[in-house]
This record gives C-alpha cells, sequence and structure tokens, in this order.
C-alpha cells in the first residue's frame, strides 16, 4: 500500500470546510477514533498541517494525530499517524507513560521514541531507532 501525498492548509479555508476533512480523515486512523472525541485542526508554523483527535477510555487517553511530510523528514515520507496512549492517574493508580502505536501493533516507550527522534536529528540513526520512527509514522492509506 502506498501512501497518501494530500496537502492541505487550512489557514486558506474555512472552519467548516476543514472539520468535514478532518471527519473524512478520521476514519482512516489507525485505531477507531470515536465520534465523542475532541479534534483540534491546525496549520503549523513549520508548514505542515496536523489534525489530532484525543479520546479517554477506560482510563486510558488516546491521541490519534495525523499530519502532513514535515520539514526534515524522509523523502518517502507521506501523510501519516502517530498515535499515542497514557494512563490517567487515579487515586489507585499512576500514570503511566506515554507510548506509542508501531505498525506492527506493538507500543513502544516514549523515552525510546524520544531517543530515536534525537539519533535521527544528529545524522546518528542506529537500523533500531530508524525501525521505531519508521513504524511509528503509520501510513495514511484508504
Amino acid at each position: 500500500m502506498s501512501g497518501r501525498r494530500e496537502y492541505y492548509n487550512f489557514n486558506l479555508m474555512s472552519k467548516t470546510e476543514a472539520e468535514e476533512i478532518a471527519a473524512k480523515i478520521s476514519v482512516r486512523s489507525p485505531i477507531k477514533v470515536p465520534h465523542n472525541a475532541t479534534t483540534k485542526i491546525e496549520q503549523k508554523a513549520a508548514g505542515y498541517a496536523q489534525i489530532k483527535y484525543t479520546w479517554v477510555k477506560d482510563g486510558v487517553k488516546y491521541e490519534s494525530r495525523w499530519h502532513t511530510r514535515t520539514l526534515g523528514a524522509p523523502a518517502n515520507q507521506t501523510n501519516s499517524w502517530v498515535v499515542t496512549r497514557k494512563i490517567q492517574g487515579s487515586r489507585t493508580q499512576k500514570a503511566g507513560d506515554t507510548e506509542y502505536l508501531l505498525s506492527n501493533g506493538q507500543w513502544v516507550s516514549e523515552s525510546k521514541w524520544n531517543n530515536a527522534l534525537k539519533l535521527r536529528k544528529q545524522g546518528k540513526e542506529t537500523r533500531d531507532s530508524r525501525d521505531i520512527l519508521d513504524r511509528g509514522h503509520i501510513k495514511d492509506v484508504e
């Protein structure tokens, strides 16, 4: 499956148009975005479009974030999804670390994710760190 390369500039459209696009894109998320999810539509200063869908289910906060290719991303990167989850703290349960979903269905810790990002930015990627980022930026496909 090849990834999508649609490009949107949310600054150049009405709020209604942007919301319609966000609703269409949400069904392509790697995990189901519930109808009651909060949606945040952004045109980032770095030049890419981003839509965040957030919700809490069974004490876990989820974020499914769609974005167009970012500056500095590998040339073959298409529009992609980054999905995170975090256990919410309570009196009986300690809040856990954020985890990132990989395309194989596994979750990786935020510390491993951030280390992989750091290595990429420094030009010191390893096979493992590249694999984490490649699989954690899940291609947007129909």
